[in-house]
């Protein structure tokens, strides 16, 4: 047991690791820039925000809705993304357990006469 903790994580799970990271900061960044250009735009712009672009609806209004799509598109990413990660993982602990099944079968024949 001490043996699987101390053990270093193979280049494919790291590599695993770095996509996964990449994904989520990437993911992250886009919201929180998308979220805070909102009250920058309409401190800088406020009469261009301001100009109706249908009915009622300024460009501030469209921004703002713009916000319920953009987590949704963003929650639908993360979760089909999450499922690919689930299975990657899942086939990379097979892999693991299977790799040191052999190599603790291969030093238990070597331990026995």
């Amino acid at each position: 047991m001490d043996q699987e903790r101390n053990r270093a994580p193979s280049e494919e799970f790291n590599r695993f690791l770095r996509k996964k990271m990449r994904f989520l900061l990437s993911a992250g960044i886009f919201f929180v820039s998308f979220y805070f250009l909102f009250p920058l735009l309409i401190s800088w712009f406020p009469e261009r925000m301001n100009r109706p672009v249908w009915g009622p609806f300024s460009w501030a209004w469209l921004y703002a809705f713009a916000h319920f799509a953009v987590v949704w598109i963003l929650g639908a990413m993360y979760l089909r993304q999450a499922n690919r990660w689930d299975r990657t993982a899942e086939s990379l602990r097979r892999n693991e357990m299977s790799e040191h099944a052999l190599s603790t079968g291969e030093s238990e024949k070597r331990k026995s006469p």
